[in-house]
């Protein structure tokens, strides 16, 4: 909820340069706002205390294998903007970070589903129950599929109308580096999935490791290659491939300790889904509306479109997080 209220407060306040201090303040919130709730809510259940009693060597590989992991996926992740800079200059630097800046704030969005359901598949594997493991992180990989795909596809379809909202019509051109990085996104997120909720709670930390510096590279390789002809799009485009191995090596991994049953088959009503929300995001498009009445009105349309095609084709995982989000709003709010 805090991921989801940032990003609304992300597109409301945050207009132009003189919004830096807004911007900075509303991603800080959305970083640590979740993770001061949890702390306050934590002290429910249990106390937690510094202790002298900690056997340093067990745990100082794995840390810092994850730590060398997120430095290196920082620097794949920044290098599009540096050397998007270096070879093609401000304009097209500027133009992707319209594009950049909506892709991470859908990502980070979307992975709260990934953030929360860690430390659960963790606690189950530290019990040695793989079965409930293997079947729990089964059912939130297939939740994540019919959840990111959608939301990304309608960013999509709706390219022009966000970046003119967040960014005005001097920037229309980044149009096509956001629809290139929304497919990223959804690779992106299954590759973290795989990464944070198998490999990770297997301890197959150096696996990791091996990925990020084998996509950092190649990104930066692809990146000096192709920016100085297709300037933005290619940095957009570098970012999809580099997913796309990330996510190959990841899975393939996975693959050998996992076996998640029905995902092709989410997959699939997934997409027949997408199509049946396309076309209804695509006719409010061809309406000719005003910017914010047509993006009320299509995901207002695509989403219940999208909903009703999910519950005939008994997509059961889609249909289990919307019964759960019906479940807390109703006590949440009060509903009889």
């Amino acid at each position: 909820m805090i991921q989801f209220f940032s990003l609304i407060l992300m597109f409301v306040f945050v207009k132009n340069k003189n919004d830096l201090y807004t911007y900075a303040a509303i991603t800080v919130v959305a970083s640590v706002g979740s993770n001061l709730y949890n702390w306050i809510h934590s002290k429910k259940y249990c106390k937690a205390q510094l202790t002298k009693n900690i056997n340093i060597k067990k745990h100082l590989k794995p840390i810092l294998l994850i730590f060398a992991t997120t430095i290196s996926i920082s620097i794949y992740s920044t290098s599009d903007m540096v050397i998007l800079g270096l070879l093609s200059g401000a304009q097209a630097t500027g133009l992707y970070s319209v594009s950049a800046k909506v892709f991470d704030i859908a990502k980070s969005t979307l992975a709260a589903i990934i953030l929360v359901s860690i430390p659960r598949l963790s606690s189950i594997l530290g019990k040695g129950n793989f079965s409930e493991y293997e079947n729990l992180s089964g059912k939130i990989y297939k939740t994540l599929i019919s959840l990111a795909t959608p939301t990304m596809i309608g960013i999509m379809l709706l390219g022009k109308d966000v970046v003119l909202i967040i960014s005005g019509i001097e920037y229309i051109d980044a149009v096509p580096s956001l629809r290139i990085l929304c497919i990223a996104a959804i690779i992106n997120l299954g590759a973290w999935f795989y990464g944070q909720c198998v490999l990770i709670p297997l301890k197959k930390e150096k696996i990791m490791f091996n990925m990020s510096i084998l996509t950092a590279l190649l990104n930066i390789i692809l990146n000096i290659i192709l920016i100085p002809v297709w300037k933005e799009n290619a940095a957009a485009f570098t970012t999809l491939i580099s997913e796309f191995v990330s996510f190959a090596i990841v899975s393939i991994y996975s693959g050998k300790y996992v076996k998640f049953t029905g995902v092709i088959k989410t997959y699939l009503k997934t997409m027949i889904g997408c199509m049946v929300l396309s076309t209804g995001v695509l006719f409010i498009m061809y309406q000719k509306l005003s910017i914010y009445l047509e993006i009320i009105l299509a995901v207002g349309l695509g989403g219940f479109l999208y909903l009703v095609t999910e519950i005939a084709l008994h997509n059961n995982e889609f249909i289990s997080l919307v019964l759960s989000f019906l479940k807390w709003s109703k006590k949440k709010l009060g509903w009889k």
